[in-house]
């Protein structure tokens, strides 16, 4: 896979082979402030934008920042609407080992519950995440 970004919260990836992007959260994500989250998400719709993925994976494992009640649902739009216009068919969600982040990445995506030319689902292990994105 190809490293598009890195910062010391996240990186991103992407295989040209399988239209795959990937987003790969680090621990220390639980030291990020809101503008941090504000110009990643941004980042990534960009970079979705540019690549033109078919599939999208935020691997979310070792994210440990909660996304704040008054960003969820500028977030939820931002991705959304940008993976579709970008023509991303399948979002996987890696859940996080936080159950107060996990909650707030289904609030999420409970905002892009209209949006229903993307399938999106959670996921507890990398190798089920894989399968369905690539099946």
């Amino acid at each position: 896979m190809e490293k598009l970004y890195e910062s010391k919260f996240v990186e991103i990836l992407y295989d040209k082979n399988i239209k795959l992007m990937k987003a790969v959260w680090f621990e220390v994500s639980k030291i990020m402030k809101i503008s941090d989250m504000s110009e990643i998400i941004e980042t990534i719709a960009n970079l979705i934008k540019q690549k033109k993925p078919t599939a999208y994976y935020t691997d979310s494992r070792n994210r440990f920042f909660s996304y704040p009640k008054d960003s969820q649902e500028w977030i939820s739009t931002t991705l959304t609407e940008t993976c579709i216009t970008a023509g991303v068919k399948k979002i996987a969600i890696l859940n996080s080992k936080d159950l107060r982040v996990e909650l707030s990445t289904h609030q999420v995506v409970e905002y892009a519950k209209d949006y229903d030319q993307i399938k999106k689902v959670h996921f507890t292990n990398d190798e089920d995440a894989m399968e369905w994105l690539c099946g």
